[in-house]
């Protein structure tokens, strides 16, 4: 009895310890940098999602893409726990393309004379461990998009989410071209109504035009 509760204590000491190493600060900073804390999500992932595209390669924290780079849907990879379920929630606030009355010049532009929006770029939930391919999706891959402006960087956040139970969505059809999922989670809601538990791993990047494209 007393060597398993040793051993027992000995366990939550090594994980306590695994945990506390696996906290990547660079990861945290460019959520805070970049405003997607505490625009998007209150507190930034501490352990990194993986995620490298075909076109691009390994995707840091802070990278800067071109559409043409993440147009195809990268492979995600992050630490799991097999035996439980995860959501994929991946996130973008871009901006309309549309411009504030005072500012009818894009090249004047700043994030302040855009129109924010928050919207979904991928969305899967019942995950076992990290194999998104066999999960629900909800909201399948739409490649990012670039900022009007050669200037401007849009951002986009990929947050893995825990879950409690198995999440039985609403029934209400999605259509990609209404963009109707986006009119019942926004993110923060969408958490909340399924008590998920995170970010447990996360990243995030830019979108800008490339310097050969013409606007």
């Amino acid at each position: 009895m007393i060597n398993a509760i040793i051993f027992h204590a000995f366990y939550l000491l090594i994980w306590s310890l695994s945990h506390v190493f696996s906290v990547d600060q660079n990861l945290i900073n460019h959520f805070s940098e970049s405003k997607l804390v505490p625009e998007l999500i209150p507190e930034a992932p501490t352990e990194l999602c993986h995620v490298t595209y075909s076109e691009y390669g390994v995707v840091q924290p802070g990278s800067v893409l071109t559409d043409e780079q993440s147009f195809v849907q990268p492979s995600i990879t992050w630490d799991a726990d097999p035996n439980s379920l995860y959501t994929l929630y991946w996130a973008g606030i871009a901006s309309q393309r549309l411009v504030a009355t005072r500012s009818p010049d894009y090249e004047d532009m700043t994030y302040e004379d855009r129109i924010k929006t928050e919207y979904s770029i991928m969305v899967v939930v019942n995950i076992p461990g990290n194999n998104y391919s066999v999960g629900l999706d909800l909201w399948s891959y739409v490649p990012p998009g670039d900022p009007p402006v050669k200037k401007l960087r849009d951002r986009y956040a990929i947050l893995i989410y825990k879950q409690q139970d198995t999440i039985v969505p609403p029934t209400k059809k999605i259509k990609y071209d209404e963009y109707e999922f986006q009119t019942f989670t926004p993110l923060i809601k969408f958490v909340k109504q399924y008590n998920l538990i995170g970010p447990v791993a996360g990243n995030m990047f830019y979108t800008q035009k490339d310097d050969n494209e013409r606007i």
